[in-house]
């Protein structure tokens, strides 16, 4: 690889509807369902598994979207039975049906062990980390009535999954897995969510990413209330070269298109110091003033990873003059 950018390629032009599923790769189907949000959709994938099939991801839990299941899971499917439900993070719009389509089609979960226990605990409620929420958002400068507001719409995770299956089968970083006689291998990414299952076949040259790598704009990557210290912007920095090692001629599949890069990655190459550069370009505190928009929580993360960032550059400064 050297190193050289090359313009991304997009060679499926139209998605799938609703309920349909879309061939775009050796044994890969590509499904879309719709989100009750702004960002209205999310990408879905079908894995052929010898006389059935595996699942990634399950869309959040809404009656529409268990509809258009039961649609893909009799018509679509041909009533062939489904031998594994994937996920690749604790997110609701990908794991919120997991328990349900689990129970359903009685077949295990495969997880990474930490989005399992996030999505556990989120799920059955963490009242408790209100307090925190709310201490948060006033320690960046959301004013009480914002703060409250802030801390409330944390607490709506169980909506988008009202449960999580009590038991999986654990997938690791390099976990080899066989899906319908094709060799994929666990890549693990970090800062978007705790431990991000992303999944390569270097038979096919296909690499599922998830939430870890987007075609036009970087994944939210936001410190989080209940670990204020945290640095997942450093995290999700290391974890991209381990993505950008699969990147020529690997075709991409994530939650907004599917997309193929014939050279390397933009993201995979990305200097701290071009990180830094992009990390003090700090959002305009009125877009979130309010906290009432769809985006406040992930606005207000993402500013906070920012503001640590000028921060240590302050630091340093001060230390090498010093």
């Amino acid at each position: 690889m050297d190193g050289r950018l090359t313009p991304l390629e997009f060679p499926v032009v139209a998605p799938p509807r609703p309920g349909e599923a879309l061939a775009i790769a050796p044994g890969v189907w590509w499904l879309r369902m719709p989100l009750p949000f702004a960002l209205d959709h999310i990408n879905l994938w079908l894995l052929e598994d010898g006389p059935g099939w595996a699942i990634v991801d399950t869309g959040y839990a809404t009656a529409e979207t268990k509809g258009l299941w039961e649609q893909i899971l009799t018509e679509r499917l041909r009533l062939l039975p489904v031998t594994r439900v994937i996920v690749t993070h604790y997110h609701p719009d990908h794991i919120g049906l997991a328990d349900w389509l689990t129970r359903r089609c009685q077949v295990p979960l495969w997880i990474t062990e930490k989005e399992w226990l996030y999505a556990r605990v989120m799920s059955q409620g963490a009242d408790d980390l209100s307090p925190v929420r709310r201490s948060f958002a006033r320690s960046a400068g959301l004013d009480e009535t914002a703060s409250e507001i802030f801390e409330h719409r944390q607490n709506s995770y169980r909506r988008g999954v009202p449960s999580v299956p009590p038991s999986f089968q654990r997938l690791q970083d390099g976990t080899a897995v066989e899906i319908g006689g094709r060799g994929w291998r666990v890549v693990v990414g970090e800062g978007h969510a705790p431990e991000l299952a992303c999944f390569y076949c270097a038979e096919t040259g296909v690499l599922i990413a998830g939430d870890q790598v987007l075609p036009k704009i970087s994944p939210n990557i936001s410190v989080q209330a209940h670990e204020p210290d945290d640095d997942p912007l450093a995290a999700t920095c290391r974890r991209w070269s381990s993505c950008g090692q699969r990147s020529r001629r690997t075709r991409w599949f994530c939650r907004h298109t599917t997309f193929r890069s014939s050279g390397c990655m933009p993201e995979s190459r990305a200097s701290p110091r071009t990180t830094r550069r992009a990390a003090m370009r700090l959002s305009p505190p009125a877009r979130c003033r309010r906290a009432r928009c769809n985006w406040c929580r992930f606005c207000f993360g993402a500013a906070s990873i920012r503001i640590r960032w000028v921060l240590r550059l302050v630091n340093r400064l001060l230390t090498s003059i010093t």
